[in-house]
């Protein structure tokens, strides 16, 4: 993207300050322009009581400038027609030495807030330009990669990454530079491992990805947008999201109050590899108003003081939904009969003996004979697949001692990379059985034309651009798993995560006929070897029959591991009083399973299932101010569900979180508790407040930023929203003092 436009301006301290519009469309000579003033703006979505864990602080920039060419005004008429995005604006503040950069502004400036004088362009006029910032650019974003929703389960790191990746300069001004995508201050830890201030659980703690999109009774997904998804993730945690400095910065509010002028945070490049080496940072600037010469910030008049009531209590909400659907949008039917549509739960908890699944439909179907066949009674048996599968290799943080590489492929950082591939990567231990299916979930991401091929067991599926793969096989010889490539180029990119199944135990229960139409329904159990789980319908006993809105429901048995379970319904047979097997061509058959509606009872009994579960906490009764919030990620409450959190144990394997705190604490919380008790211990009494209070930078080389706290009269404020005035070096807005 280039610049079209620039303009170097000097602030009331004297400091530089480069101000670009930048045109993905252009190409050729920058030119300058004069501007009259620039200032950010920087908001906050927040309501009465939840002040103070805003999750997500963007900002938007307004840029006055001086139209007196034919250029500049074509330069107008052009962002007024564009699409949006095409136009971005960039601005760099300097130290005092002109060279180093301090402070990064970026956002794409917005169509319909362009406004500009009716004046005759030779006479000069100002336009005002108004841009937002990759944060408000998020919410035109969905989630979603190219080919449909993400699949399997993703870090807190790398769920943020994935959203801040979709923006165009962070990877034209980021990524192209070698600069860290994302910094975090995180000091949550998961009890059930041991603390050690260098684990950073943003990035040893997984969310799935099904809890941020929704498959209704139609097939149709529902996704929500990046934005919304920071979000949840930043209220779960009690953190805040916020471009400043040069790096997005995801810091848990708290955290200010734990020794901000040394505290430690972690650096993420875009692909979730953190930077190594330990990092520290002085989070505080002072404001030392009765000793300016050794302040760095000059508090001005015309601010006022304020406070923040007690809190009255604190309820928040975890929405687990426990009672979904895992056949949403699912039909089967006879036109799919011989393929039908495998469906992979969640993972399922076994832990409870009792656990088990529950399934209720509608059975629609018509036969009628064609001739020259004659019509005799039948009856139809339908048969189930319910097969637990499990792990043939774990989820890939790739390690070269597991993989087998040749050619261009290498492992870094945990990621599988190639460049022009024309050789093959395998797992090196992986045994295919033949016949035996095999379920593979695959993240790749193209960099180039080039195309990806991944064979096993026989078959061979070709990847064409970049996203989350699932596929069936079913092998047929006993090739191991390879990746290579016999396009030209060759495939150049990277593959972020991968996953390979095999069933395990299979749900049994034949029909045993023993007279005619006279059967036995045989004793369910789960076997080692293929089998099905069987169900008949009534005699038919007249042709052109009709059977409609027929209600068919069972319980499977107790399931026998905590695995994800497949589940497939077919029409097996149509036979006769005679037992024999009926040639279905002699009739015209349709059926349908509509309305499938598929729970997992991990206590065994729908009584025990509940959507919500509400913690809390009381404080002052005199008070009117609650904090009132709900979230949708946590602690299980089983392996099942959606948002159910899953942290990395010694041993490199995900397990559902149960028990959290704050640093070596021991308090064994549920996560949603711990979040309970970190919001109200620091509202038990009311607290002081800056409202549009203005500072101006006294110092060039340390500036204030929004990621940091004011050290004034030994207390520490926080930063909710405010102005910056790029012309005068003043923050004017609002901050809250941090202490518990």
């Amino acid at each position: 993207m280039a610049s079209r436009y620039q303009t170097t301006v000097y602030s009331e301290k004297s400091r530089k300050i480069v101000i670009k519009i930048k045109d993905s469309a252009f190409s050729g000579a920058t030119t300058n322009f004069d501007t009259v003033s620039a200032a950010i703006q920087y908001d906050s979505e927040s309501s009465q009581g939840m002040e103070r864990f805003t999750p997500i602080i963007g900002s938007r920039c307004t840029l006055s400038l001086i139209i007196n060419t034919q250029a500049l005004q074509t330069l107008l008429d052009d962002i007024g027609n564009a699409v949006e995005g095409r136009f971005t604006l960039e601005i760099n503040g300097y130290e005092d030495d002109n060279s180093t950069i301090n402070f990064n502004w970026y956002g794409y400036i917005v169509t319909d807030l362009v406004e500009f004088e009716d004046v005759p362009v030779g006479l000069g006029f100002i336009a005002q330009i108004n841009a937002i910032d990759g944060l408000g650019w998020l919410k035109t974003l969905l989630y979603k990669s190219e080919v449909g929703p993400y699949r399997g389960q993703d870090t807190v790191v790398q769920h943020i990454l994935n959203c801040l990746n979709q923006l165009d300069f962070v990877q034209s001004e980021l990524v192209a530079n070698n600069l860290p995508v994302l910094n975090t201050v995180f000091n949550w830890h998961e009890n059930t491992i041991a603390y050690s201030a260098t684990n950073d659980f943003s990035l040893n703690t997984v969310i799935q990805h099904r809890v941020f999109y929704h498959r209704d009774t139609k097939g149709n997904y529902t996704y929500q947008s990046c934005y919304d998804i920071l979000k949840k993730i930043c209220q779960t945690f009690g953190a805040r999201l916020i471009f400043s400095e040069r790096n997005y910065w995801l810091i848990q509010v708290n955290e200010y109050y734990n020794n901000p002028s040394y505290h430690r945070y972690f650096k993420y490049e875009a692909f979730g590899n953190q930077v190594s080496g330990n990092h520290f940072l002085d989070f505080t600037i002072n404001n030392l108003q009765n000793d300016l010469s050794n302040s760095k910030l000059l508090r001005l008049s015309g601010g006022r003081w304020s406070y923040y009531s007690a809190l009255k209590n604190v309820v928040i909400r975890y929405n687990h939904n426990a009672k979904q659907n895992l056949l949403a949008g699912v039909e089967y039917n006879y036109s799919t009969n011989a393929t039908p549509e495998s469906v992979i739960t969640p993972t399922l908890d076994a832990s409870n003996v009792d656990a088990r699944l529950s399934y209720t439909g509608i059975l629609n179907f018509y036969a009628t004979v064609i001739p020259p066949a004659t019509f005799e009674n039948y009856q139809f048996v339908f048969a189930v697949k319910v097969v637990s599968i499990v792990n043939s290799f774990p989820l890939q943080n790739f390690i070269g001692a597991d993989w087998t590489l040749a050619g261009s492929w290498s492992i870094d950082k945990g990621v599988l990379s190639g460049t022009n591939v024309a050789a093959v990567a395998y797992y090196t231990t992986f045994t295919v059985t033949a016949n035996k299916k095999y379920y593979i979930k695959i993240r790749v991401e193209l960099d180039n034309n080039g195309t990806l091929r991944l064979r096993l067991g026989g078959v061979t599926k070709t990847i064409t651009e970049s996203g989350d793969y699932e596929f069936i096989i079913t092998a047929t010889n006993t090739n191991t798993l390879q990746l290579d490539s016999t396009s030209s180029p060759g495939f150049t990119g990277k593959i972020k995560q991968l996953e390979v199944k095999q069933e395990s135990k299979y749900l049994k229960r034949n029909i045993i006929y023993t007279n005619g139409f006279n059967f036995q329904l045989e004793a369910a159990t789960w076997e080692n070897t293929f089998y099905e789980y069987e169900f008949n319908h009534e005699t038919i006993t007249s042709d052109n029959a009709f059977v409609v809105y027929k209600t068919i429901t069972f319980d499977t048995l107790d399931i026998p591991e905590t695995a994800e379970y497949v589940w497939e319904m077919r029409l097996k047979e149509m036979r006769n009083e005679a037992g024999t097997i009926i040639n279905q061509s002699n009739y015209a058959i349709s059926y349908s399973f509509v309305n499938n509606y598929l729970e997992f009872l991990p206590a065994g009994t729908i009584g025990g299932q509940s959507d919500i579960k509400e913690f809390g906490s009381d404080n002052d009764d005199k008070s009117s101010v609650v904090f009132d919030l709900d979230v949708f990620i946590g602690d299980g409450p089983s392996a099942t569900t959606s948002g159910a959190m899953r942290v990395k144990d010694s041993s490199g394997v995900f397990d559902v979180s149960s028990s959290w705190d704050v640093t070596s604490g021991q308090g064994f919380n549920n996560a949603t508790q711990l979040l309970v008790n970190e919001v109200i211990k620091g509202q038990l009494t009311p607290k002081s407040r800056m409202i549009d209070m203005p500072f101006q930078n006294l110092s060039v080389d340390i500036p204030y930023l929004p990621h940091k706290v004011i050290d004034y009269s030994s207390g520490y404020y926080v930063f909710e929203r405010g102005t910056y005035d790029l012309n005068t070096d003043i923050w004017r807005g609002d901050w809250f003092k941090i202490e518990y």
